[in-house]
């Protein structure tokens, strides 16, 4: 600073204290820019008799914006003309207006400029002049700084938001991983997530990122030492600081954060391991950038559960698999459609007298229930089975959905196929010791499944108020029919399947019939084969 006399230096001070004051002011109040701008235009008029404002800096949205007032405000055109290659503080003289300019530096990068204006009567010395200039640059400077930041700050969130909602997870989490770095920079981080079905059962999935990078994951590339860890440590839940710190082997302190499914003492759902450089440690704004990233991943690992359960009730692991990794699956698989797809209906013969004579309590007869519809669904599944919906002890697949690409041939297969299993299944499924009161029943012979199956054209989709995955036609009403006449462990065809599998499938199925029943509102009869279990 230059020699000043002791009325400048006060009037320094004074300048400093009180325009600090005033954006403090501004601040608290969340104004916008321009509006700082101006109320700081007025305070330097009352205070120092300027007679014109110049500011060109970023906004809020990160966008370069020119500011003008009073005088300043003239020519706009003709201010941004004296900013050309300036480096430093220099002093122009416009008609009788001095204007003291100066580069607006943020992190050593000219990201505008600021320019004091005066008329003659009460121009400073060129000296006192850019020192009043410094000290509001320089007060000025740490406000668009922190706006700056802030801007920063939204503009980052919102994308790790965006990022995280891309469809396949893994995807997701690196493009949010490589979109914090630059801001918080980490040596190493380990995330580790509950993936949690509909039948409680959990199971535990990690991601190791080193430099930015993901080395390894329990998907596609696992690592024995973090498969260890999951093992050992309860599925990580009661990991200590310390069992952390050792597998992530560096030289800085690991920050540890857990994820929950809710608030306060809701289920933990995952864990975040953090590994700064070992030259620093997290600072506030890393840490604030990390506590985002947390959220936003905790908010996409609570959907994704609740996704994958929802899913879950209609389609197999690997049918979901693909689904979430497709952009727009909703709309593109599972929106209502019409199409040729199998269908079977399997229903339980005898249940009502098997619940209300053997089973009789509510407990037993839904654990009687879930073990025999989980067991057909565990070998059905593996088919490229749909489950439309259980109905009591009645169980509906569709073959078909969601993808829609096998053949004709293909579906009636794998449709027979299931018809097979879901008989042999059943039969000792209540031969099994303990069903034994079930097998000593007068009546167990009448006991068993009734199947039919069907090769027609529907409409199915997500469909109705709670969008389950639903088939309907006339041909399901007529699947249903079908089921309905036939006999404990009888498959029942109809004529469509039937000839397929004759005319197209390799294996050699053989039926009976052909028989027909009648069909009440339907003028023609159903034509149907029995099927010849293996």
């Amino acid at each position: 600073m230059s020699k000043l006399t002791k009325e400048q230096l006060l009037k320094l001070k004074f300048l400093q204290s009180s325009l600090d004051d005033t954006i403090e002011e501004l601040q608290y109040s969340s104004r916008s820019l321009e509006y700082a701008l101006e109320v700081i235009y007025k305070f330097l008029t009352e205070s120092l008799e300027i007679s014109g404002l110049f500011v060109q800096t970023m906004d809020e949205s990160l966008k370069t914006e020119v500011y003008s007032f009073g005088r300043c405000s003239v020519d706009s055109s003709t201010m941004l003309e004296y900013t050309k290659d300036l480096h430093k503080s220099k002093k122009f003289i416009m008609g009788r207006l001095s204007l003291f300019f100066q580069p607006v530096d943020m992190a050593g990068n000219t990201i505008g400029y600021i320019a004091l204006a005066y008329n003659d009567e009460n121009v400073p010395e060129t000296e006192f002049g850019f020192e009043i200039l410094n000290c509001v640059s320089e007060i000025l400077d740490n406000y668009f700084f922190s706006i700056h930041l802030s801007s920063v700050k939204h503009r980052l969130f919102i994308d790790i938001q965006l990022a995280l909602k891309n469809t396949s997870l893994l995807l997701a989490i690196d493009d949010a991983i490589a979109l914090i770095r630059p801001y918080a920079p980490h040596k190493k981080i380990f995330i580790v997530f509950t993936d949690k079905e509909l039948t409680n059962r959990e199971t535990i999935h990690y991601i190791y990122y080193e430099d930015g990078i993901r080395l390894f994951d329990s998907t596609e590339k696992p690592f024995y030492k973090f498969d260890r860890f999951v093992r050992a440590h309860d599925n990580y839940l009661s990991a200590s600081y310390e069992d952390v710190k050792l597998l992530l082997n560096g030289d800085s302190e690991p920050v540890v954060s857990y994820l929950r499914s809710g608030y306060s003492d809701s289920e933990l759902i995952g864990m975040v391991a953090v590994m700064p450089d070992s030259v620093s440690s997290l600072s506030v704004f890393s840490r604030e950038v990390f506590q985002v990233l947390l959220e936003e991943l905790r908010q996409r690992l609570i959907d994704l559960n609740r996704e994958q359960n929802v899913l879950r009730k209609y389609f197999s692991n690997i049918a979901i698999e693909r689904l979430i990794k497709e952009p727009d699956y909703l709309r593109k698989y599972l929106s209502p459609r019409t199409a040729e797809i199998g269908i079977i209906f399997a229903d339980l013969c005898g249940f009502t007298k098997i619940s209300e004579q053997i089973l009789k309590k509510p407990e037993r007869i839904n654990s009687f229930i879930n073990k025999w519809s989980k067991g057909i669904v565990k070998r059905i599944f593996p088919l490229g089975a749909s489950l439309d919906k259980l109905v009591g002890d009645c169980l509906i697949f569709l073959f078909g959905p969601p993808f829609y690409e096998d053949s004709p041939e293909t579906n009636v297969k794998h449709a027979l196929q299931a018809a097979n299993l879901i008989v042999n299944y059943t039969k000792d499924f209540l031969s099994s010791p303990e069903n034994e009161d079930i097998r000593q029943h007068p009546d167990f012979l009448l006991f068993g499944v009734s199947v039919a199956v069907n090769y027609c054209k529907v409409v199915v989709g997500l469909t109705g108020p709670n969008e389950d995955l639903t088939a309907f036609s006339s041909g399901v009403n007529n699947t249903a029919r079908l089921q309905g006449i036939a006999d404990a462990n009888t498959v029942l065809v109809t004529s469509s399947v039937r000839d397929i599998a004759v005319t197209s499938c390799s294996e050699n199925w053989s039926f009976e019939g052909p028989d027909k029943i009648a069909v009440k509102n339907v003028k023609d009869p159903i034509t149907y084969y029995k099927l010849k279990l293996t």
